[in-house]
């Protein structure tokens, strides 16, 4: 456990349950996790910087809270990225313009061709095509040197 949950954590408040106390975000804790959240922190990285334990932050009475703080940051932590992609995209970044053609409109570089179904002319042509072999092939000569 970290130092903070044992001193008094500015960013949770203690409960008192029927078994034990219990550490609940408060608002300031709220704010908190939203700001990490809104800057790409994972769940671990937000325990260690409020100084409490992955459990803690998950716990029943914690849960709804943190899931919904976490949810709200995360939307404007894709915002701002697909802001900065856009920017740069304007101002004629080639890279840029290329991953958010392929990311948001589905392009590829990569078409995909469909193979046609077999048709009925595939016998035929196969067909001609050994009759070509046999009209043009060059007539068989005796070797040398036998006599027949």
């Amino acid at each position: 456990m970290a130092k903070r949950e044992k001193e008094g954590n500015p960013y949770f408040d203690r409960v008192k349950r029927r078994t034990k106390p219990c550490l609940v975000l408060n608002e300031e804790g709220v704010r908190r996790v939203e700001e990490l959240s809104s800057i790409g922190c994972e769940d671990a990285e937000i325990a260690m910087e409020l100084g409490v334990s992955l459990p803690t932050l998950r716990t029943e009475a914690n849960r709804e809270i943190f899931s919904a703080a976490k949810e709200k940051g995360r939307c404007k932590y894709l915002e701002s990225i697909r802001r900065r992609a856009y920017t740069l995209m304007e101002k004629g970044s080639v890279p840029m313009t290329i991953f958010l053609c392929k990311a948001v409109l589905g392009m590829s570089d990569r078409p995909e061709r469909e193979l046609p179904e077999a048709s009925p002319l595939d016998d035929l042509a196969e067909e001609l095509e050994g009759y070509e072999r046999w009209r043009y092939a060059s007539p068989r000569t005796p070797r040398s040197g036998r006599s027949a």
